[in-house]
């Protein structure tokens, strides 16, 4: 197994993970509906830029209640 010969300084290791953010998601705006949704995606109502792509029922990701 390889070993480091000398220790890394703060500042090297710091340097380092300054790249190892998390990246925020691009959310967009639907320009009839006004939903938002994340981009180059269609929207839960199913439209694209604005023109519907998709047609039927929009499916919930809420579990059915049981009674």
């Amino acid at each position: 197994m390889a070993t480091p010969k000398r220790r890394s300084s703060n500042r090297r290791s710091n340097l380092r993970r300054s790249h190892h953010h998390v990246a925020v998601p691009a959310y967009t705006r639907d320009e009839k509906t006004g939903e938002i949704s994340l981009r180059h995606r269609v929207s839960p109502s199913g439209t694209y830029r604005g023109r519907q792509v998709v047609t039927g029922e929009v499916k919930s990701k809420e579990k059915p209640s049981e009674k």
